[in-house]
């Protein structure tokens, strides 16, 4: 049986960054979407009309995006002390206590 997924060193040298752009491309368009979706999830959810077995994924969903946000935050800030603490030993210039 055959793959149908091509294999890496058959693909042309600028795939990778093709699929790149493209992908930047597919998140900025959400990116601006965003607000008119959070705009009707929250709709959704709070709706009389909308059925229950509907506003349950709604609602679910509205929680793991801030979740997702929360420790989406939480990580780019201790990347940054991690940085920040690989900058200073690189430097010679180290801090008391290296908290990671």
């Amino acid at each position: 049986m055959t793959s149908i997924t091509p294999k890496r060193e058959n693909l042309p040298a600028n795939t990778e960054e093709a699929i790149t752009s493209q992908m930047e491309e597919a998140h900025l368009i959400l990116a601006a979407a965003m607000p008119a979706l959070a705009n009707e999830l929250v709709e959704i959810g709070l709706s009389p009309k909308v059925k229950p077995y509907v506003k349950v994924p709604a609602i679910a969903e509205a929680y793991k995006i801030l979740q997702t946000g929360v420790i989406d935050r939480q990580n780019r800030e201790k990347l940054e002390s991690i940085r920040l603490a690989l900058d200073q030993l690189e430097n010679g210039t180290t801090r008391e206590v290296i908290d990671v």
